[in-house]
């Protein structure tokens, strides 16, 4: 996955709203994280139970998306979709302790992406159920370093912002 696919839902020469940029905030972590993942017996960052090999996300492919209700902007998801030709499979939960519960058992492998709370960022990458994110292929010049490097997430290594 090109980081470059993340400017058709980022940029577009006018103000973005906030519904806007969570639609963009997910899809372009579901296609960083896949960078970073890849598919194992258990979703983590660790030998034992690492998301995988997957280096990137095949043009055409598939990306599992586990989110809120309405916590993306469809519009920005086509858009996503439309530009790379990735297909994104959207299933919702309602609080952290069901995705935390979920994430633990081996049904948890199924999803690329999962959209936590920040208080639970630390609390899943504890749990090894959160691969590192590879900073090489992350856009960060589209995010504002205002809000990066957060206490739940200091060096950024399991989540990037979604939420201003």
């Amino acid at each position: 996955m090109d980081p470059r696919d993340l400017e058709v839902v980022v940029t577009s020469g006018r103000r973005t709203s906030r519904r806007q940029f969570l639609g963009a905030a997910g899809a372009g972590a579901g296609a960083l994280l896949l960078a970073a993942c890849g598919s194992s017996s258990s979703s983590s960052n660790t030998t034992t139970k690492a998301a995988g090999s997957r280096t990137a996300l095949a043009k055409g492919g598939t990306l599992n998306l586990w989110t809120w209700p309405a916590y993306y902007a469809p519009s920005n998801l086509k858009a996503f979709q439309a530009r790379t030709g990735t297909h994104l499979n959207i299933a919702t939960y309602d609080s952290n302790d069901t995705a935390f519960a979920k994430l633990n058992t081996a049904g948890g492998t199924s999803f690329d992406i999962v959209v936590p709370t920040s208080d639970f960022v630390p609390v899943m990458a504890s749990h090894n159920l959160l691969a590192k994110l590879d900073h090489s292929r992350i856009p960060f010049r589209y995010i504002d370093p205002k809000l990066l490097g957060k206490v739940f997430d200091p060096h950024n290594e399991y989540s990037i912002p979604k939420d201003y």
